[in-house]
């Protein structure tokens, strides 16, 4: 695989090889983290497309029926037996409509908007003793009045040509190729905290492609953080060599599965006047890469799922259990380690990082299929540790199949990098930044083949403090 970034960040250019442990090098600023930013927002977008785009669809449209039958009852869709005359007609096929809302899938949906058109036409055609009779005593007068008023005002015809609406989009997009897009743009401008493109050249029009076996799998056109794009901007393929990403940016992602535990639960959006069309791709949104992480951290019990995974990655797991030789479970409230009681915010910044991949190896979360992205993994880690954390990557791509993108500004950790390649024959390509003439804009420069460069940047501060003890030694 191969990204190709044009003008994205402070990126003028930038041809970047997926395909074992591609290593990104250079200065502060100069867009490493860009790199694994625009990866992560494609993959994940398009993850699990067509049940995620179903799904999706089914839970808007659900929501939408919803909030058409909420209008019969004084207090909310629960209020049935305590507002509702269940004697009445009506009032017994409202109360049967909302049961069924509550307990189908998206297979029931036609039947679900069949029946809802007709409980609207049924009502259409009601007398006003008929609406009135819905409801008991205490609600009768106030409420089957209102009803009656949107009756009269053809309130329940609109509500029925949003049922059409509804029916149209079951059809629609069946290749999900507009919700990808839609998913696309919203998952880059979460990347990017809607900065996609920079900043200072407003002008410039952003390019993102990304490349399977030389055939573009993703094509990105985007100015002033808006799509301009013509055509879709993903082409589906079957074959794809990465259909998940991962990204760990800080130690402290960890921490995050506490404050993620927890479906969140669909609610229903008001988008004011504009069309339900229009409102369902509006609320199609992207995954931030720290609430997905935090996910497929969370610990769950499988004895079958530990055997396998113990037995995958059995050489990884002995090498991560010389630092964390522990178990993360939930208990009371918060995430512990099983053995030492320790709460999982309490671990050092360095060892949350060998736990995080502990995580996602007993989740059995890495594979062939997955690529894994790590801003700055060295940051927290002695050099020691540095170097164990090597080896381990190494070992993850060449065990698991797993795909790694990793940033580095440490000359021990980009060495025994270069040195475990060697050792494990496995697949490396190094980038470095070539900051521009405008200072504002960067080129990425494959140095695979010659690191001498990279190690002689890394090395110069180290260089010109030797320097200085030497010339005050001298004085």
């Amino acid at each position: 695989m191969e990204i190709v970034l044009e003008n994205i960040g402070v990126i003028k250019e930038a041809k970047i090889k997926i395909d074992g442990v591609t290593i990104i090098t250079g200065y502060n600023n100069s867009g490493k983290t860009t790199v694994g930013r625009a990866v992560y927002a494609l993959i994940s977008a398009v993850e699990n497309l067509l049940p995620r785009a179903k799904a999706d669809k089914a839970n808007f449209i659900i929501n939408g029926i919803f909030r058409g039958l909420e209008q019969f009852l004084p207090a909310n869709i629960y209020s049935i037996e305590e507002n509702l005359n269940m004697s009445n007609s009506l009032s017994i096929r409202l109360a049967e409509l909302i049961k069924q809302l509550s307990e189908s899938g998206q297979e029931m949906l036609n039947e679900l908007l069949e029946q809802t058109d007709s409980f609207y036409q049924a009502l259409i055609n009601s007398t006003d003793d008929v609406i009135v009779g819905m409801y008991k005593e205490q609600v009768r007068t106030d409420y089957g009045t209102g009803i009656i008023q949107r009756k009269n005002s053809d309130g329940f015809k609109k509500e029925q040509e949003e049922i059409n609406i509804y029916k149209k989009m079951l059809d629609e997009d069946p290749e999900a190729l507009r919700y990808a897009d839609r998913r696309i743009v919203s998952s880059l401008q979460t990347e990017f905290y809607n900065q996609v493109t920079p900043l200072r050249y407003r002008d410039r029009i952003g390019s993102i492609r990304l490349l399977d076996k030389e055939t573009a799998v993703f094509e990105v056109l985007i100015k002033n953080n808006k799509p301009i794009s013509e055509k879709h901007m993903y082409i589906p393929t079957t074959n794809l060599a990465v259909t998940k990403a991962y990204m760990i940016d800080e130690a402290q992602d960890l921490d995050e599965i506490i404050r993620n535990r927890g479906a969140r639960r669909n609610r229903a959006v008001n988008f004011g006047n504009i069309s339900r069309e229009a409102a369902y791709y509006l609320q199609i949104s992207g995954e931030s890469h720290k609430s997905y992480l935090a996910k497929h951290l969370l610990p769950y019990e499988s004895t079958y799922e530990n055997i396998v995974a113990e037995e995958n990655a059995e050489i990884i797991l002995d090498k991560i259990h010389s630092v964390f030789d522990d178990t993360i479970v939930y208990e009371r409230g918060s995430l512990i380690c099983a053995g030492s009681k320790l709460d999982v915010r309490n671990l050092a910044a360095g060892t949350k990082m060998f736990a995080m991949l502990h995580q996602l190896i007993m989740n059995r979360c890495l594979d062939e299929r997955t690529v894994l992205i790590l801003d700055e993994p060295d940051s927290h880690l002695h050099p020691e540790w540095q170097l164990l954390l090597a080896e381990i990557l190494f070992l993850i791509n060449r065990d698991l199949g797993v795909k790694i993108i990793l940033t580095t500004h440490s000359v021990d950790f980009l060495y025994a990098m270069d040195v475990y390649n060697k050792d494990y024959g496995s697949c490396c390509n190094v980038y470095d930044t070539e900051i521009l003439g405008d200072e504002y804009s960067v080129n990425y420069e494959e140095v695979t083949d010659n690191l001498t460069e990279v190690y002689a940047k890394l090395g110069s501060p180290f260089q010109k403090m030797r320097k200085k003890e030497i010339e005050n030694d001298s004085e």
